[in-house]
This record gives structure tokens, C-alpha cells and sequence, in this order.
């Protein structure tokens, strides 16, 4: 019997616990998204470190990945990272 696989926004997860913890994961990211689109700079670096430090939780890799998506993002605004970066093309074609 084949196993069923589970996908959001790109990963695959084997199991219905976690395929669940992905889309509550996806839910929140979203809400981050559009709160960070009208965050200054300095309160987008307070809310990565509020991630970082494990105070805002996630329970999928879909939080390590939004948390590289915004670390990349300030970066980006910063002047630090090129707009096309070819090491981090995965995030650049989710924008």
C-alpha cells in the first residue's frame, strides 16, 4: 500500500499530524507576511529575534523556512545580500 504524502508550499510531510501542523504553520506565516510588509526595518529584526529565541513557535520546518526568508529579507534591505542571489534563488521565487 503506498504511503500518502502531504505538501505545503513545497514540502512534503508523511503524516496527517504533521501535514495539520504545516497548514496552522502556513496560517500564521501568512499573517507575519502581511504585518512585515508594513514593519519598519528595526521592528522586522525584533520579531526575527523574538522567532529566534524560540518565544514565537512554530511546528514545522515551514517556521525555519519563513525565518530564513525574513532574515534574507532584511538582509536584502540592509544592502547585504544582492536581489538575485543564486545560493537563495528559492526564496527569490517565492516573492
Amino acid at each position: 500500500m503506498a504511503q500518502k504524502i502531504y505538501v505545503v508550499e513545497g514540502r512534503k510531510f508523511r503524516t496527517e499530524a504533521d501535514y495539520q501542523n504545516a497548514l496552522k504553520d502556513q496560517q500564521v506565516i501568512e499573517n507575519l507576511r502581511v504585518q512585515t510588509k508594513k514593519m519598519s526595518l528595526a521592528d522586522q529584526k525584533k520579531l526575527l529575534e523574538v522567532i529566534r529565541s524560540g518565544r514565537c513557535r512554530f511546528h514545522s520546518i515551514l517556521g525555519q523556512d519563513y525565518m530564513e526568508e525574513l532574515s534574507e529579507d532584511i538582509q536584502r534591505q540592509e544592502g547585504k545580500v544582492p536581489e538575485t542571489s543564486p545560493a537563495k534563488g528559492h526564496f527569490l521565487d517565492c516573492l
